[in-house]
């Protein structure tokens, strides 16, 4: 006969300790400028790789850009998006269009705003003078694209 493995309920935390957690729980968006080794890169992709998936299928790919220039030329060309939006979205006659195509992009107008003054004042506020990223992506027919990104996320952050 098989045996049957239970969960230990008085293992599990009580729900006002489960409360805790999450209220406790912060993100650290705190950096260094030391290099990062290859090797723990290639770990962080190992262990991002091993992430679970929808269907087993790990169609789950990463990029890593470690290059300076290439990781200024992301920022300049999100800026140039940014721009754009904080050109356009006051134009009295593209705001009615632009209100229904993209509602969310007003409540965002601060933020671009925000981002272009930092920027302008030699700030980092979008990589935060980070020296790598790993883009993760998926393929536009993998149906759980996104939620599949989301665990290889979270399995490196």
């Amino acid at each position: 006969m098989e045996k049957i493995h239970c969960i230990d309920r008085t293992a599990m935390p009580s729900p006002k300790q489960m409360m805790s957690l999450c209220k406790a729980r912060r993100s650290n968006r705190s950096f260094t400028n030391k290099p990062v080794p290859v090797e723990y890169l290639d770990m962080i992709l190992e262990a991002a790789h091993r992430a679970p998936t929808g269907g087993n299928l790990q169609q789950v790919g990463f990029t890593l850009i470690a290059d300076p220039a290439k990781l200024r030329c992301l920022v300049e060309m999100a800026m140039n998006v940014f721009d754009r939006m904080i050109k356009r979205l006051p134009i009295p006659l593209l705001k009615p269009l632009l209100r229904k195509l993209m509602p969310e992009a007003y409540k965002s107008l601060p933020f671009f705003l925000s981002m272009r003054e930092a920027m302008g004042k030699g700030g980092d506020p979008m990589l935060r003078g980070a020296i790598a990223l790993i883009l993760i992506h998926t393929p536009e027919s993998d149906h759980f694209g996104i939620e599949n990104s989301n665990m290889a996320y979270k399995t490196v952050r």
